[in-house]
């Protein structure tokens, strides 16, 4: 995603790489705290970061609206869903 978004923005001539690399950047945050919480071990510590990533993703959803929002803003659904499924009881604590 961070190639094409900066190959896209580039291509269009009138931005400099300076510019756009802050914000690719930044863009590419919440979904690697979504990696780190998937193979996170600690449910606690998990939740807190995708929790953190669906803030982000939210955030960038809103103000990136007008183009490439939507997409954002699926991805703080899908990781505020993940947040809700690890916070419930795992299948070896659930009683019988």
């Amino acid at each position: 995603m961070l190639a094409v978004y900066l190959t896209l923005v580039l291509s269009e001539g009138n931005n400099a790489i300076s510019e756009v690399l802050p914000w690719a950047l930044l863009s590419a945050a919440p979904p690697i705290g979504a990696l780190v919480a998937a193979v996170d071990p600690d449910r606690a510590r998990a939740r807190k970061i995708v929790i953190g990533a669906a803030v982000l993703f939210a955030i960038m959803g809103v103000l990136s609206l007008p183009s490439i929002g939507i997409g954002f803003l699926i991805a703080a659904i899908a990781a505020s869903v993940a947040a809700v499924r690890l916070s419930g009881v795992t299948e070896a604590e659930r009683p019988i």
